[in-house]
């Protein structure tokens, strides 16, 4: 499953290194070349056989950006290009030959690299042919695990205390909770809940609370471990904790305290209902991964702050804080 594991606490706080500014500085001249290339492209670009009264056609100016940007492949372009409309390669092919001619080969300047009429091989899609029907299949959305090249910390994603200021533009706005590194490496993708994830499933599919005591007043708490193998519906109970569960009537007991204290538990105790099957084995479900994780060593709660995102695709999330899970960006709470 995803798994929170801590750093190793002798590494000290990530301080930055020549090599990481060494490959900020050569993919800051990438950037550059880059950027020189588009502006370059689209300046020579020869709009005039598309132009009307000397406005150029918004669908027209976005192919050629979007060709000069990412150098794509025909069929790739069209593919992106269908929201304005229905384009295919072959159109896109015609439009490229249009905007670079072949005449203009010869003036490009060769230090930024390919001609941007260039439609030879190198252009192909990769692999050839149409995706399969069977890459855009998703079965469910899977989780990142994210572990530190630096400490070997492992975390899942919603995991407070990654936010840090970038120390340059470039650098990225998150970092290692144990260490501070910026450079992250996201494992692969899995669809195990993480900690995160089954807590919310706690809070989520727990039981309705019946309210306070009627003894004393106190708030109930969940009791009894739930385990019974032969039963379907694993038992729970809403129990006062100021109560003895162990209390028994004594004869020999005059004062009658332990009859009272038996009493107030009875009178206390209440079976757990949960608002479906399906809610109920959700519930254990989260207690028993959760024990199994404890039982593995790992960190098992999480700090206020925890970010949770509905796996149904909803875009629901969930922020949990002192008093449980607050719903945000329109989520209503209920998964």
């Amino acid at each position: 499953m995803v798994r929170r594991i801590r750093g190793d606490p002798d590494v000290p706080p990530y301080a930055g290194s020549p090599e990481q500014r060494e490959a900020k500085r050569k993919r800051d001249e990438r950037q550059e070349a880059h950027r020189r290339f588009v502006a370059k492209a689209l300046e020579v670009a020869d709009f005039t056989g598309f132009s009307e009264a000397g406005d150029v056609p918004p669908h027209i100016r976005r192919l050629a950006e979007m060709s000069a940007a990412t150098m794509a492949d025909p069929q790739t372009i069209a593919e992106c290009l269908n929201e304005d409309g229905p384009w295919d390669p072959f159109e896109v092919v015609s439009c490229i030959e249009s905007l670079w001619p072949h005449s203009g080969y010869a003036d490009w300047p060769r230090e930024l690299g390919t001609y941007p009429g260039y439609l030879g091989g190198l252009r192909d899609r990769l692999g050839g042919g149409p995706p399969r029907a069977s890459a855009s299949v998703r079965l469910a959305p899977r989780r990142l695990q994210t572990r530190c090249t630096r400490c070997g910390a492992q975390w899942p994603s919603g995991w407070p205390g990654t936010e840090r200021e970038p120390a340059y533009p470039d650098e990225p706005a998150t970092g290692c909770p144990d260490c501070g590194c910026p450079w992250l490496r996201s494992a692969e993708r899995v669809r195990e809940h993480s900690v995160v994830d089954l807590h919310w499933m706690l809070d989520r599919f727990a039981p309705a609370d019946p309210g306070p005591c009627p003894v004393c007043g106190a708030e109930r708490v969940l009791a009894n471990a739930g385990y019974a193998s032969w039963a379907v519906i694993r038992q729970l109970d809403w129990a006062c904790p100021d109560a003895d569960p162990l209390a028994w009537p004594d004869p020999f007991d005059r004062t009658g305290r332990k009859a009272a204290a038996a009493e107030h538990y009875r009178a206390a105790v209440e079976p757990a209902v949960w608002e479906s099957e399906a809610a109920h084995h959700a519930y254990w479900l989260a207690v028993d991964m959760l024990r199994l994780a404890a039982a593995a060593g790992e960190e098992t709660e999480p700090p206020p702050g925890a970010v949770y995102e509905a796996i149904d695709g909803s875009g629901g999330r969930w922020v949990r804080d002192e008093a449980g899970w607050r719903p945000t960006d329109g989520a209503d709470g209920t998964g």
